[in-house]
């Protein structure tokens, strides 16, 4: 694991380059070690394409948190300059606080410089170190945030939209709004589509057994979404499904992960739900079951929901034909299921392999003679996955 460290700085975070790939390492003091431990441990459970992107944590003197580079600029150095641009990335930033409000977690510290602004001008949300679980307090604080964000962002808008910007902001700081009225308002404001209908990313509240490989993982735009409902029936007996709706595409490098096997469990042949282009609500399996809170991955600009809160979910070539697939792992079972491809839209697709491994905890992609083997984390160490059973 090399770094090269290139000559970029923002207030104390430093841009270094990690197999070509441009990170943002931040250091804390001493003293603010447990912060920065905290935000690495959120982090590297959520995928939101709004929220800055975990790769690593290194224990260290200092601590070392490492996240995928997004630029050099935030809202506090370079704000949106036109009153279009303001409104739609207003609208933005709200719907990415309203899902996380939604998902049981609260920002914690909104302020300009916590909001960064991504290549395509969007807002990513970062400087988490303060994020807690969701509660009546934190909401309104992070309502009092987003205000501090209107107002700074009105000053390019025309006097009438400045004038609703104020008042709006006015209702966020009493917090007689929520983050979804925001995003409702905004988008109203602003003349586009009510973007959280997509539902676009998910996270995961403060879990501490529950581990993603982000590094593995593309959490890229807000298009096409899908859903991989991971509903396991018993020890052996599993309906494991992924499905996706259509939308546009928005392309992307499918980012290779790693892999691991045992003795193949046969998929459950149930059918599972799907979730119909047309309505943001959550289908229902055979059982009356719903997968509320799903993972999300983004391959090739398309979005999937994985599993549920606490599975674990990687990328990988794992039969090293130069197709990237998915692997998922429920911890709560040891269940761990592979597709062989992704699903088109509006298709149901069941796991090509299932296994079960006792105590497993974790996916890891081990690159072996040029390609990617999955290997299972479990209490006994570790399991490496035949590509030749996959």
């Amino acid at each position: 694991m090399s770094f090269h460290v290139i000559s970029i700085s923002m207030a104390g975070i430093t841009v270094t380059r990690r197999n070509g790939n441009l990170l943002a390492c931040k250091t804390a003091r001493p003293e603010d070690s447990d912060r920065i431990r905290h935000e690495a441990q959120l982090l590297r459970r959520l995928e939101h394409p709004g929220v800055v992107q975990f790769v690593d944590f290194v224990e260290g003197h200092p601590v070392e948190l490492y996240l995928a580079f997004v630029g050099p600029d935030s809202w506090a150095t370079q704000p949106p300059n036109t009153p279009a641009e303001s409104l739609e990335a207003l609208a933005s930033a709200a719907s990415i606080v309203a899902d996380l409000h939604d998902l049981g977690t609260v920002h914690g510290a909104l302020c300009p410089e916590h909001v960064l602004v991504a290549p395509d001008k969007r807002p990513v949300l970062c400087g988490l170190a303060d994020a807690a679980a969701s509660s009546e307090a934190g909401c309104a604080r992070d309502l009092a945030g987003f205000a501090g964000l209107i107002d700074h962002l009105a000053a390019a808008c025309e006097e009438k939209e400045r004038r609703q910007l104020e008042a709006l902001a006015r209702r966020a700081e009493r917090g007689s709004v929520t983050a979804s009225d925001l995003t409702a308002e905004l988008d109203r404001m602003h003349g586009g589509p009510h973007r959280r209908a997509a539902r676009h990313g998910r996270t995961a509240p403060p879990v501490p057994s529950r581990r993603v490989s982000a590094a593995a993982i593309a959490v890229i735009g807000l298009a096409v979404l899908g859903w991989l409902l991971f509903k396991p029936g018993g020890s052996t007996d599993t309906t494991l499904a992924l499905s996706a709706v259509q939308a546009d595409p928005v392309p992307v490098d499918p980012v290779p992960a790693h892999p691991v096997p045992v003795d193949p469990v046969p998929t459950s042949t149930n059918p599972a739900a799907v979730l119909s282009p047309d309505t943001t609500e959550l289908a229902e399996s055979r059982s009356g079951a719903v997968n509320e809170d799903p993972l999300i991955i983004t391959h090739q600009g398309r979005r999937y929901g994985v599993g549920q809160l606490g599975d674990v979910a990687i990328l990988g070539d794992w039969t090293c034909d130069g197709e990237v697939t998915m692997a998922l792992l429920q911890p709560s079972t040891g269940l761990v299921a592979v597709f062989a491809t992704w699903p088109a839209p509006s298709e149901r697709l069941e796991a090509d392999y299932v296994t079960v491994i006792e105590g497993a905890v974790d996916l890891r992609n081990d690159p072996i003679d040029g390609c990617d083997h999955l290997r299972v984390i479990h209490a006994g160490g570790s399991t490496l996955i035949d590509s030749e059973s996959l």
